[in-house]
């Protein structure tokens, strides 16, 4: 038998010879060796098993194993899906401790060898620096991300939660995994994101969805902004323009709820002045929750 097509039923506890370890290699380098299309999905692989089979083709070893061991890389094995997260020390371990294969490449390995478990891995859409060009990434390590429901810049112990999402999740779908199925008849929160660096910094807020805004896109992806691990997330019913951006200690002027319009419109100006608002033009906003104490995570 010389081939990996003689056999309809190949039996995985029988071992393949070389020859026929050979014509899968061949096969997979015919296969994409990076992603097309943030449709598609490609897989984790221990990279000891396909090192074992490479050492039987070519003489240095006389047996392997048909067991393809991913457990290793899972936090928690149970209901193993494109969300579930892998453990930290092999987050960054592709070409190192796994190897990353399309879908057509497991299909081919599930035929003569046993996973103990498969991981999906997500795609998402990446832009380069090279003329914005479009270039496609796994999504090795989804985002475990803290979301607030209130301004962390204003309470000491502001009510937050944890959720996973990846860079390919609309922004519709992150506001599913915060509050569940939403409305968006009757859905009045809006959604910031935030560099969360250090605690004890204030965060500067910028807008991802205004519920009563048409100009925020609930389709419109993750990857899409400048969000990682390092980002929090914010979540409110309070209306943007409750309070401009400003450090409190580096300018004697602030806004509450109380003062008029010019006012409001007069501090902007001045604070657009004399701070370089980031190029895209989005507004990042403190809020005031504090006659709002039952902003949090069970309204949603």
């Amino acid at each position: 038998m010389d081939t990996l097509s003689n056999t309809n039923t190949p039996n995985k506890n029988v071992l393949l010879d070389k020859i026929q370890i050979l014509n899968l290699f061949k096969i997979f380098d015919n296969l994409p060796f990076e992603p097309k299309s943030d449709n598609e999905i490609w897989y984790i692989v221990n990279k000891e098993f396909i090192d074992n089979l490479r050492y039987y083709e070519c003489g240095k070893s006389d047996t392997y194993s048909n067991i393809i061991n991913n457990k290793i890389f899972l936090e928690d094995c149970s209901n193993v899906n494109i969300k579930s997260r892998i453990v930290k020390e092999y987050e960054n371990s592709n070409g190192v401790d796994f190897l990353l294969y399309p879908e057509k490449a497991i299909e081919i390995l599930e035929k003569h060898f046993i996973f103990d478990i498969k991981i999906p891995r997500a795609v998402y859409a990446y832009k380069t620096n090279r003329k914005e060009k479009i270039i496609y990434k796994v999504d090795i390590q989804p985002l475990k991300i803290i979301v607030y429901s209130k301004n962390p810049n204003e309470h000491s112990n502001p009510s937050k939660m944890k959720i996973v999402i990846l860079r390919n999740d609309t922004l519709e779908s992150v506001l599913k995994e915060i509050g569940g199925n939403i409305d968006r008849s009757t859905f009045k929160k809006n959604l910031f994101y935030a560099d969360e660096l250090d605690n004890k910094r204030e965060k500067t807020w910028k807008c991802l969805y205004i519920c009563n805004s048409i100009e925020y896109d609930l389709t419109k992806k993750v990857c899409d902004y400048s969000i990682d691990e390092t980002c929090c997330l914010l979540i409110t019913s309070e209306r943007p323009d409750i309070k401009c951006i400003m450090n409190k200690s580096n300018y004697n002027a602030s806004y509450g709820k109380k003062e008029g319009h010019n006012r409001r419109m007069e501090i902007e100006s001045s604070l657009k002045n004399n701070n370089n608002e980031d190029e895209e033009g989005n507004e990042n906003y403190y809020f005031d929750d504090d006659n709002n104490n039952n902003n949090n995570m069970s309204e949603m």
